[in-house]
């Protein structure tokens, strides 16, 4: 059962996240995210206080304020916290489309990827998970003996989007292209998303959810 947290409780369950993250204290995050399934649908956990996290993380190391070491810490700690996630989604039926989730080029931060797959995979989606630093011509490669339908790239920073550009070409010059989203900490808009070849962007998971389904509404096999 979760209620309706307080500002004030979901910034001290972010603040004790944070801080067991900048530690690597695996216990006391998941104390932590304990605490917050006590409050929060898994789903909210994951976007409140773990992409949160992230977030927060990420903005500490640009600003000096979060070192190499605790970002690393941070990044490790994370991925099994998002794997302990997982199960806890809420499933719903399969919807026999494809999606690609991947890292652009040169793009190391695979945590932000890996929790996008889990809801695409929670929402029904046949969920294909590159991880980081995926090459261009290895997404374009795949989407075609996968039949995707979707290819979704996660860029952390702005430096990689030529690169990621370069993708989004190929991708989009194949005979059945594939509808590409961007994401991550350097998509801030839809307008850098579509400079760089995407069709959309989304500000939330939940967006990205609801726009996937405008676009590819779910559908059955055909009968054999």
């Amino acid at each position: 059962m979760t209620v309706d947290p307080s500002h004030t409780q979901l910034s001290s369950l972010l603040d004790r996240y944070l801080r067991a993250l900048l530690d690597g204290d695996v216990v006391a995050a998941r104390a932590c995210i304990g605490d917050a399934l006590e409050l929060l649908a898994p789903e909210a956990v994951y976007t409140q206080v773990v992409a949160a996290a992230l977030s927060a993380i990420g903005d500490g190391w640009e600003r000096s304020t979060v070192t190499i070491a605790e970002e690393h810490l941070a990044t490790s700690l994370s991925e099994v916290i998002v794997a302990d996630l997982a199960s806890r989604l809420a499933r719903s039926r399969r919807r026999h489309r494809t999606v690609i989730v991947a890292c652009g080029p040169n793009e190391l931060h695979a945590v932000g990827s890996r929790i996008v797959a889990d809801f695409l995979d929670a929402d029904g989606w046949d969920v294909l998970h590159l991880g980081a630093m995926t090459p261009g011509p290895a997404l374009a490669e795949l989407a075609v003996a996968r039949n995707a339908s979707v290819v979704a790239i996660s860029v952390a920073l702005s430096s990689h989007l030529p690169e990621v550009g370069k993708a989004c070409a190929r991708l989009r010059a194949l005979p059945f292209a594939p509808l590409v989203v961007l994401g991550g900490q350097a998509v801030s808009d839809e307008q850098i998303a579509r400079a760089a070849g995407a069709d959309f962007t989304a500000g939330s998971l939940p967006e990205l959810l609801r726009r996937l389904d405008e676009r590819l509404p779910r559908h059955e096999p055909p009968a054999r």
